[in-house]
């Protein structure tokens, strides 16, 4: 998972979402397999990532849907801070939209 998570960072700084996307996809799959105890805070984690790569890509419907999926992860969980992260992005998102 941190492989996973270490390629789509290089990836990203690159310039290559797409690949970046696939690799953050593969590591947020690898949270299935994993017993911790904290894997639904992971995963809402890993959807607000991936959601600011669909971002940056220009792909927004996508990344508001990650948005949305990470913030009701926040609100099954109970935890408002989680949330926040999310939020940020959903802004980020109108931000952009706005620039010419």
């Amino acid at each position: 998972r941190d492989c996973y998570l270490n390629l789509s960072g290089f990836y990203s700084n690159i310039g290559d979402y797409e690949r970046a996307i696939d690799y953050y996809t593969r590591a947020l799959n690898k949270l299935d397999d994993l017993h911790e105890g904290n894997e639904t805070y992971q995963r809402a984690i890993y959807m607000t990532a991936i959601g600011n790569l669909y971002g940056q890509q220009g792909k927004e419907d996508i990344a508001l849907h990650y948005y949305e999926q990470s913030i009701a992860l926040g609100d099954s969980l109970k935890f408002p801070t989680l949330k926040v992260p999310a939020y940020i992005g959903i802004l980020n998102q109108f931000l952009r939209m706005d620039k010419p």
